[in-house]
């Protein structure tokens, strides 16, 4: 006998992502590439106005949007709690490096103490869920010539420090056996010919 999906079972088939700063450039961009893919897409926000979601406009109504503070660790296990995310991705930051200097534990806070909030959820309930970490050349920041993965972590702010903070919680975390790994972004800007160039958030 052929036996066919209910719409609700169809759903809890569908891979569910939860993308942390989806308002931000990144974030907006992958999101409108995984709706593409047949995903649901779930995504957190500190503030949210006419300025600051003119990145999601596009595809305001297909997003569930979660407002979260991530100075404060209940906020994000109360997302974490709503749904078992298949992958999630933290793109939020504090990213204006002058301002870290005078920040420097709000900073580390929302750059990287998160991500070990993320982590330790993710370990005790849902250790299927791959986790992917945004992190930056700040990590490098004096370093001279070409870089790679190898290359020494010379930061020279906050921002940096966090970042360098959050990569060696990835690498933590992989060796305790979970899916999880860390990308170093390098400042970019993009011109949408369909569209006007996304905003940083």
């Amino acid at each position: 006998h052929r036996y066919i999906l209910t719409s609700s079972e169809v759903w809890i088939m569908r891979k569910k992502v939860l993308i942390l700063g989806i308002n931000g450039q990144d974030g907006s961009l992958l999101s409108d590439y995984l709706l593409t893919k047949d995903y649901d897409v779930f995504g957190t926000y500190n503030h949210l106005n006419e300025k600051t979601k003119v990145n999601i406009n596009k595809n305001f109504n297909k997003l569930t949007l979660y407002r979260c503070d991530l100075m404060q660790s209940g906020d994000l296990e109360e997302v974490l709690k709503t749904n078992e995310f298949s992958e999630i991705y933290h793109l939020a930051a504090i990213t204006f490096v002058p301002d870290s200097l005078n920040n420097a534990e709000l900073v580390m806070k929302v750059n990287a103490y998160s991500l070990q909030t993320i982590m330790e959820y993710v370990a005790a309930n849902t250790p299927k869920t791959k986790v992917f970490y945004a992190s930056s050349a700040e990590v490098f920041a004096q370093a001279e010539g070409a870089m790679t993965e190898k290359s020494p972590f010379e930061p020279m702010s906050a921002y940096g420090l966090s970042k360098v903070v959050g990569q060696n919680l990835i690498e933590y975390y992989q060796r305790k056996g979970l899916y999880c790994c860390y990308g170093i972004l390098f400042n970019l800007s993009l011109i949408h010919i369909s569209e006007p160039t996304r905003l940083g958030m």
